[in-house]
């Protein structure tokens, strides 16, 4: 489920916080009272905000059920205060706003600008996360790779801490994780990179990237019209090879690719490895406002290339973030060996609301134990990592 306002343009300076309290949710399957804090700036000539509640489906309609969802939430009025920090009176600032509040079943029923609008309105353009784009998340919708379940939790990943904080007072549960990213000290190019890290280490980064040339392969970065049809072919066909290799659930389809890369555009940046005029291995990630997010990676079954993996996944991905001026790439979860490669852990975070009491409290207990395994380790990999003593410090900062 997402929450959107559309009409995010035409704002002044202003900035204020407004709670909004309404009865009676049918969210998670239980009524309840829920204040919502919506933070705007003063908008100029605007009387009217929709905010829309997905719930992804595929698009053939369900069979109707015993109890429908209402559809229509209700309608709000938010007044504005009195006066703002700087003595501007009510009438000066804004109109009070009528809210209404529905429930859709497809992202494709929000127009695409009206999405991406309050995406980077909550972010701000230099953190847009390409993973929210209306691009990415119909793309999902329309292959059939995102379904409708019926649920007994909700779980939001990824939240910033301090949304993370904040939902613990609505009774969800906090739990931390960790992730590998490579941070930009403003580099020119890849060797001044190298320069920062411990000279053993800088030495093994070295030997490994010679490999690639030994065995004839060709490394090329792609974008947008740059990737082809025949791009996303093949590279489907990796990415069934590492998930059907490791056990893993070919959760994306073939379509999946296709349709992301039409829409997403630039936004997309696919590493792919030849061998000769044959396409042997790939890489996918997705550029953001300052960060490249690696996730999917995939080669010829039964196909061998050493540190291959290290070169399309990490090497090329930091190569792309210097020369796109990019603060940090995000290399996702799981893998020590990343560290070696220039990437350290840092703190994620997740928030978990379980209806079951029971089940909530066991999980509860864990997801407190874990937090502390966590955090040492987290020391522990840092301390550890491939950087001079002075680059790290700086790198903790």
């Amino acid at each position: 489920m997402a929450v959107v306002v559309s009409n995010c343009y035409n704002y002044r300076t202003t900035t204020t916080t407004t709670p909004l309290k309404y009865h009676s949710s049918q969210f998670l399957g239980r009524s309840s009272s829920l204040h919502l804090t919506r933070r705007y700036q003063t908008p100029t000539n605007v009387n009217l905000s929709k905010i829309s509640a997905i719930f992804w489906g595929q698009k053939k309609p369900a069979a109707p059920q015993p109890h429908e969802m209402e559809v229509s939430l209700g309608t709000f009025t938010l007044a504005a205060p009195e006066s703002d920090s700087q003595g501007v009176s009510t009438n000066e600032m804004m109109r009070p706003q009528k809210l209404s509040i529905s429930v859709v079943s497809s992202i494709s029923e929000i127009p695409s600008e009206d999405w991406d609008a309050c995406a980077i309105e909550a972010t701000g353009s230099d953190k847009m996360n390409p993973f929210l784009t209306h691009g990415f998340l119909s793309s999902l919708e329309e292959t059939g790779c995102a379904v409708k379940f019926k649920v007994s939790s909700l779980h939001i990943t990824f939240p910033s801490e301090n949304e993370w904080l904040k939902m613990k007072d609505h009774g969800f549960l906090q739990r931390v994780g960790l992730q590998y990213h490579w941070r930009n000290r403003d580099y020119k190019n890849f060797d001044e990179f190298l320069m920062d890290m411990k000279q053993s280490k800088r030495k093994n980064v070295r030997q490994e990237r010679k490999k690639i040339s030994t065995q004839n392969l060709t490394m090329k970065r792609l974008r947008g019209h740059e990737i082809k049809a025949k791009h996303w072919d093949s590279f489907y066909h990796f990415y069934r090879s590492t998930t059907d290799d490791k056990w893993g659930r070919a959760y994306l389809t073939r379509d999946f690719f296709h349709v992301m890369g039409e829409k997403m555009g630039d936004q997309v940046l696919l590493v792919v490895a030849e061998d000769g005029d044959d396409l042997v291995a790939g890489a996918l990630n997705l550029i953001g406002g300052d960060t490249i997010y690696g996730r999917l990676w995939g080669c010829l079954p039964q196909a061998y290339y050493p540190s291959l993996h290290f070169e399309a996944c990490y090497y090329q991905a930091i190569e792309a973030a210097i020369e796109l001026n990019l603060s940090k790439v995000e290399a996702g979860a799981q893998g020590e060996h990343k560290i070696q490669r220039g990437y350290l852990p840092v703190t994620t975070y997740s928030s978990h609301y379980i209806l079951d009491k029971d089940f909530s409290s066991a999980i509860g207990d864990f997801v407190r134990r874990e937090a502390t395994q966590v955090k040492t380790v987290i020391k522990m990999l840092h301390d550890s990592g491939p950087f001079k003593e002075d680059v790290l410090k700086s790198l903790e900062e």
